[in-house]
């Protein structure tokens, strides 16, 4: 099993992919993505370090998420999956897999849902930031000191 530093690592390897895709401007989408994926491995180092255990996917991790510990972890990433969902089906399957009942909407491309700069101000600057701030006090020294954050801007 994975432990959180493995997690860290996995983490650090999507900021430095997300970084590139930022520098250019032309992939929301990939960005969307991995950001997304750099908080789930957050996330799974969190839930390593405090839990000793992992989710098991998607569905489960949200659940975990909502316990009161980890609320201010969902508040952020639950935004971070229904943006990821867009991103790699262009279908919002969020409301209708969050259990709010609706159709799911469907777009043609990406930033038919978010334009880029919104992706960078709200998902990267805003969610993932949080998810990075507010993971700081679930993780051990070790792995805050190693976890590559995004610079404020």
């Amino acid at each position: 099993m994975a432990g959180e530093a493995d997690h860290i690592t996995l983490a650090n390897k999507n900021h430095a992919a997300l970084e590139l895709l930022c520098k250019s401007g032309d992939y929301p989408e990939w960005v969307t993505t991995i950001a997304f994926y750099k908080a789930v491995h957050i996330v799974e180092a969190v839930f390593a370090y405090q839990l000793g255990r992992h989710s098991n996917g998607h569905d489960d991790r949200l659940e975990q998420l909502k316990s009161k510990k980890f609320q201010p972890l969902f508040t952020h990433f639950r935004p971070l999956y229904c943006a990821s969902l867009v991103a790699r089906y262009l279908v919002d399957f969020g409301p209708a897999k969050l259990g709010q009942g609706r159709s799911a909407p469907q777009y043609k491309t990406f930033t038919d849902y978010m334009p880029t700069e919104k992706v960078m101000k709200s998902l990267v600057q805003k969610r993932l930031r949080s998810i990075e701030d507010n993971a700081v006090s679930l993780l051990s020294e070790a792995a805050k000191s190693s976890m590559v954050r995004c610079v404020q801007s």
